[in-house]
C-alpha cells in the first residue's frame, strides 16, 4: 500500500504564496500603525502635541478695549509676560482697562481677570511688557523662560512651539468662536549676541503678539513674540516673524524684580 506523505507542489506553492501574503500584509499593517503613531507623536497640529497642554494652560488672552487683543503668558501666578505694544497705545499710552482670560485652564478660569501694566522698558525698540493680576491664579503652572544664551547661537535652530491666540478669518474646530486660531507651530533661527531678537521661519498673524516660543526639546520659553518696523515705518514682523529674547524679562538694565513660583 502506498501512503501519501506529502502535498502536490501546486498546493505547496500556493501555501507559501499565502504565507507571503499574509507577511507582506503584517508588515504594511504594521507600517501603517508606526506612521500614524508618529504623525500623532510629532504633529504639529492640536492633536499632535500633547505634551504643550500643560503649557497652554499658562497662555492667556490679552483683552482690551475696542475688541482688540493679544497673547500673553504666565511666568509666575499673579505675574504675565506680553508684548508691550499690545498694552500701550499709538499714542504711548498704557493701557487702563486690560482684562486677561486663560481660555484653557479648565472651567475654573472662564471669567476673565482684571489686570495692570507692572512695567515696560523705556525703549521703543524694546516690545515686551509685564502685567500683574488682580488676583494670583491657582493651578496654573507659569512657562519656565530660558535665562541663557545658546554657545553657538549662529547655528541655534530649534524647532519651535508658538502659542497664541492667532487671527485667522475662519472657524473650524481648530478655532474659537472669534475665528482666532489659538496655536501656530514655527521654526526659529537664533540670531547672534549683538542683538536681541529672534527671526522666525514663518510669518506671524496679528493676535499672536506676546505669545511664547518654546523649544520644544527644553519646554523652555526662549522668546516673546513681537512686531516690528522696516526703514519705512511699514510693520514686517506678520510676514517675516520676530520675537525678542524672553531672557531680557530678567537681564534688562531696568527690569523689575521678579519672585517667581518654584
Amino acid at each position: 500500500m502506498i501512503r501519501f506523505v506529502g502535498i502536490s507542489n501546486k498546493a505547496q506553492s500556493k501555501k507559501d504564496t499565502n504565507k507571503r501574503i499574509k507577511k507582506i500584509s503584517g508588515l504594511f499593517t504594521f507600517c501603517i500603525f508606526s506612521f500614524v503613531f508618529l504623525y500623532f507623536l510629532f504633529d504639529t497640529t492640536d492633536i499632535g502635541i500633547k505634551k504643550f497642554e500643560e503649557p497652554r494652560a499658562a497662555v492667556a488672552k490679552i483683552m482690551l478695549e475696542g475688541g482688540n487683543y493679544g497673547t500673553g503668558f504666565l511666568i509666575s501666578n499673579e505675574v504675565l509676560v506680553t508684548a508691550k505694544h499690545c498694552v500701550v497705545d499709538e499714542n504711548d499710552q498704557i493701557e487702563k482697562n486690560i482684562s486677561v482670560l486663560f481660555t484653557n485652564a479648565g472651567k475654573q478660569y472662564e471669567q476673565d481677570i482684571k489686570a495692570s501694566v507692572l512695567w515696560i522698558p523705556s525703549d521703543e525698540n524694546d516690545d515686551f511688557a509685564l502685567l500683574k493680576l488682580s488676583s494670583p491664579v491657582k493651578n496654573i503652572k507659569p512657562l519656565e523662560i530660558n535665562t541663557k544664551e545658546p554657545e553657538n547661537p549662529m547655528n541655534y535652530s530649534p524647532e519651535c512651539i508658538v502659542l497664541g491666540y492667532q487671527s485667522v478669518s475662519k472657524i473650524d474646530d481648530k478655532h474659537d468662536s472669534d475665528g482666532n486660531k489659538k496655536f501656530a507651530l514655527n521654526v526659529t533661527s537664533y540670531m547672534p549676541k549683538d542683538t536681541t531678537l529672534i527671526e522666525l521661519e514663518s510669518g506671524i498673524s496679528q493676535g499672536t503678539s506676546g505669545g511664547p516660543v518654546i523649544d520644544k526639546e527644553s519646554g523652555k520659553v526662549i522668546g516673546i513674540v513681537v512686531k516690528r518696523s522696516n526703514v519705512n515705518h511699514e510693520i514686517i514682523s506678520y510676514e517675516a516673524g520676530f520675537a525678542e529674547k524672553a531672557y531680557q524679562v530678567f537681564y534688562h538694565p531696568e527690569a523689575v524684580p521678579l519672585k517667581l513660583n518654584d
